[in-house]
């Protein structure tokens, strides 16, 4: 297979976009089953376009020209801002058949890069951020978004502050507003404005987790009750929170905006978060907001990130393993996870656990005879 690579420009600038066109010849497989196009810049994966082609579909369809456009970010060019840097377009096909099997081809073009013009921004403490400064102008380069890189802003350039504490040091206050992600925050005073943790940020009209308004009834009495990363998650955050009348917990993996009361919670005074995502009251134990069924606070422990026990019962999250013996109960190796704090297995006297339920054999619970 060979494949060419024709760009639309030679020289790249600050929020500039790329237009590729890739030509394929020479294709003597089988179907395929989809293929994708990854940019990539001095080597480095930039972005990546996926194509599905489907296995009834004529092979003659990917060898005709396919247009391609990629909005590189500014942190893809690290190392490589105002030198002569390759863009590579690089290839994978999958085939469908009695087996999916991949192979990889590139074209390569070289682009000038002039990125001198640009400055990356840094928090209070130094640390660097994904805002930049384009002559006159903040952006917000996000790592996520793939068809608008970089946020313009209307921030001040002139007097500005990006708190430590927030993943990409996600926030940014000028004289008169606080930004997040890009956009401009309602509500909050830029000159109050804290980030609490990682969860967590606001001042006593509002507070917001990562994704939005977190809606706690009482901002002015908000506290944080963990460092915002309960779970050890490198990508998702999650923690609780309190006020006076409600505790609040947050995960990043939802996908909602606002925090999540715990409702069965009546004394919020008395809650502590754990860790791995459990809680307690002076009345129930908690895990990711919801009460654990029979959980006994006052006897309640941790055996690892996923099972616990209390004085009379075995627990996998929050459900009840269903005839555990409390003496003997271990947690024992999974051949899924090799941290054993992780473990879905376990075992006691008479019986192997799998995610809490017992099993006769399992592909994954290791059992040491």
């Amino acid at each position: 297979m060979l494949v060419t690579l024709k760009t639309d420009k030679k020289q790249l600038r600050f929020n500039d976009k790329i237009k590729c066109t890739v030509v394929i010849d020479e294709i003597d497989w089988g179907d395929f089953h989809e293929c994708s196009f990854t940019l990539l810049i001095n080597g480095l994966r930039a972005e990546t376009v996926y194509k599905r082609i489907g296995c009834e579909a004529n092979i003659t369809d990917i060898t005709k020209p396919i247009d391609l456009e990629f909005y590189p970010s500014v942190f893809s060019f690290d190392g490589g801002i105002g030198k002569n840097s390759y863009v590579e377009i690089s290839l994978l096909t999958r085939f469908s058949g009695r087996h999916i099997f991949e192979k990889t081809e590139s074209g390569r073009t070289t682009i000038n890069v002039d990125l001198s013009d640009v400055r990356v921004l840094r928090t209070e403490s130094g640390k660097t951020t994904r805002w930049v400064a384009h002559r006159n102008t903040i952006y917000f380069a996000s790592p996520y978004v793939t068809t608008v890189k970089h946020k313009k802003t209307t921030a001040d350039i002139n007097y500005f502050r990006i708190p430590d504490g927030a993943i990409h040091g996600k926030y940014l206050c000028d004289s008169d507003h606080v930004y997040c992600d890009g956009f401009k925050l309602k509500n909050v005073s830029s000159e109050h404005f804290v980030v609490f943790n990682r969860c967590f940020a606001g001042d006593k009209f509002s507070i917001f987790t990562v994704y939005g308004n977190a809606k706690v009834k009482h901002p002015w009495h908000f506290k944080v009750l963990d460092d915002g990363n309960v779970n050890n998650d490198d990508v998702y955050v999650s923690g609780y929170g309190r006020d006076d009348i409600h505790v609040y917990w947050f995960n990043g993996s939802t996908g909602t905006g606002h925090a999540t009361v715990v409702r069965s919670c009546k004394k919020p005074h008395t809650f502590r978060s754990i860790k791995s995502g459990y809680g307690i009251d002076d009345d129930f134990v908690y895990y990711e907001a919801v009460k654990i069924p029979k959980a006994n606070p006052k006897t309640w422990t941790m055996i690892n990130n996923n099972y616990s026990k209390d004085d009379k019962n075995v627990f996998y999250f929050r459900k009840l393993v269903v005839g555990a013996d409390l003496e003997s109960f271990e947690i024992i190796p999974d051949a899924c996870f090799p941290d054993i704090d992780d473990s879905c297995c376990g075992k006691d006297k008479n019986r192997t656990y799998e995610t809490g339920t017992s099993v006769t054999t399992s592909n994954r619970c290791i059992v040491h005879q």
